[in-house]
């Protein structure tokens, strides 16, 4: 380093220089807009150099603006979802009323969403304005990056996959089925737990392997290596961690859709022995059909699945089977940004559709002007009440 403080080792700072001589200009301080002849493993720093797969060897850098747009992205997913997740586990933690083993598994998906944002945005957030979007914290860093993103991500996936399972017992068995007990949610959240845990630790063990993603500002898992082990890790991984939930949850979501379609149509047939034009006492023209309802919630619930996590197995799939050459730094960061969407609106589909988490925030946070749903009698009319509540006392 010259008293000038211009490195003529670094690729960073001779790309800087070169860039007065090329057509592109550059925008705000310190931006460089295009680095002729550099590959993103010239740009990536030269410790981090072991974690980087060598298929990011062909690929430039990916441009400093796009850093900085994802960087102000990730600042106000951020503040969403620590502001929905804190509020999610500060409501039901302190109501008495909404203790109850259902509602303990929303409180862990507010739990992985919250240690999602705590484990990983402040990491990319730093890379993105203090280093011009790489990494800047190290080996180990990445590593605990990658695990707080396997762990709590794999946790999410496979509480929704339980949630769905309870709401299923609820609606669809109705009174037949066995209440969920502390007992039996505290089996459900240890095998959560195993399960997410293994997935997220197997690559300190060489089963899979860690990886800095070729956008460079954040890690995870390797998808590249064709190898048994790093093979089997990500068709296990995906299997476990999203084919078998996604499963799950549809054939759930189906039956309960169906059982609420049967339940419209019993009501109907009544009504219509008794010469009226509906049993509830609320009915009105205006108001939505159960069956439209549930089925618009199970299309949401499921279609935010499909968004948050398949572009993950989609990604991990073409890097293990398919053709890799199509996998850019860019497109590898897509999957990321889906996949951190869905702590902002968890809490916003799975605790703010619920009624007494609604009057308990109106309550204690009477500005935010939440609109309660707890006078809405068509909905507990049937068993289309596919809020969080179960056939427990709460």
């Amino acid at each position: 380093m010259s008293s000038s403080g211009f490195n003529s080792t670094d690729p960073i700072a001779l790309a800087r220089v070169s860039a007065g001589s090329n057509a592109h200009q550059q925008v705000g301080y310190n931006i460089l807009i295009k680095t002729d002849g550099l590959s993103v493993r010239d740009v990536a720093p030269l410790d981090m150099h072991h974690l980087l797969h060598s298929h990011w060897d062909s690929y430039p850098p990916a441009d400093p603006r796009i850093h900085y747009l994802l960087g102000m992205l990730y600042f106000f997913l951020g503040i969403a979802a620590c502001v929905g997740n804190v509020l999610v586990l500060h409501i039901f933690g302190k109501h008495k009323n909404l203790r109850s083993p259902t509602n303990t598994l929303l409180m862990n998906l507010a739990f992985c969403d919250l240690m999602i944002f705590i484990g990983l945005y402040p990491e990319m957030l730093g890379n993105i304005f203090m280093n011009d979007g790489t990494w800047m914290w190290g080996d180990i860093a990445c590593r605990l990056h990658a695990w707080f993103g396997l762990v709590f991500g794999f946790g999410q996936m496979q509480t929704l996959m339980y949630m769905s399972i309870d709401r299923y017992n609820v609606i669809v068995k109705g009174l037949s089925a066995q209440p969920l007990t502390y007992k039996k949610v505290t089996q459900w959240l240890a095998q959560v737990w195993i399960v997410s845990l293994f997935w997220g630790t197997a690559p300190f063990f060489g089963f899979g392997n860690f990886a800095l993603d070729g956008i460079l500002n954040t890690c995870s898992f390797d998808y590249f290596t064709r190898d048994m082990p790093a093979m089997s890790y990500i068709v296990g991984a995906c299997v476990s961690a999203y084919v078998i939930p996604l499963i799950v949850i549809i054939v759930c979501y189906t039956f309960i859709v169906r059982a609420v379609f049967e339940h419209e149509e019993t009501l109907r047939q009544q009504a219509a022995k008794m010469n009226v034009t509906s049993l509830r006492s609320s009915a009105s023209a205006e108001d939505t059909s159960a069956e439209f309802r549930i089925a618009k919630i199970a299309m949401i619930n499921v279609c935010l699945w499909l968004w948050a996590w398949s572009p993950f197995t989609i990604v991990s799939f073409i890097g293990i089977f398919g053709n890799q050459a199509i996998i850019t730094p860019y497109l590898s960061s897509l999957p990321v940004i889906l996949a951190k969407t869905s702590s902002v609106y968890n809490p916003i589909v799975y605790a703010l559709s619920h009624p007494k988490y609604q009057a308990a925030l109106k309550e204690e946070f009477a500005w935010l002007c939440v609109k309660t749903n707890a006078g809405n009698s068509g909905s507990s009319d049937t068993k289309s009440s596919v809020t969080m509540e179960s056939n427990q006392p709460a």
